[in-house]
């Protein structure tokens, strides 16, 4: 096992992983303050600021990326970067407000219950973009496996 590629390996992944929770919090801010569950998050209680947060969360999505890149492998480093896309461009914003529950057209909309969700489960859709970030993250996994000699 090559154990320093294992290290940039994890070193990236984590940072990757720390700038997606980050810019999911920035994003939904206005949300979390509203629900109980989330209200004592950093951004809503006011203990960082928005603009901190944003920062914060670029800098370890780009030093995550970056790892990956250079140490080691552009598919690693394509796997992870779309995972961080996928999850702060393509699941945050589109779980936000209105999430369509079928196809029909029925919609839940977020309430204050704590779970972000009218109805108390995820949507059709927010299932399937749970499956899109998840189908990401077990590519990452395979490629992690290509450290270990096996």
């Amino acid at each position: 096992m090559d154990k320093i590629l294992l290290l940039y390996t994890l070193l990236g992944s984590t940072a990757i992983a720390a700038g997606c929770g980050t810019l999911n919090q920035w994003l939904e801010t206005d949300t979390d303050s509203l629900m109980i569950r989330t209200q004592k998050r950093p951004l809503p209680a006011g203990r960082v600021t928005g603009q901190n947060a944003f920062w914060f969360g670029m800098i370890l999505s780009i030093v995550g990326v970056g790892l990956l890149e250079f140490k080691t492998n552009d598919l690693t480093a394509l796997l992870g970067l779309s995972a961080l896309v996928s999850y702060v461009v393509l699941y945050t914003p589109l779980k936000k407000d209105n999430v369509p529950l079928h196809r029909g057209g029925g919609y839940s909309r977020r309430d204050s219950s704590g779970d972000g969700m009218g109805g108390g489960s995820k949507s059709d859709w927010a299932r399937r973009l749970d499956s899109f970030r998840d189908s990401f993250l077990l590519a990452d996994a395979a490629c992690f496996n290509n450290c270990m000699d096996v």
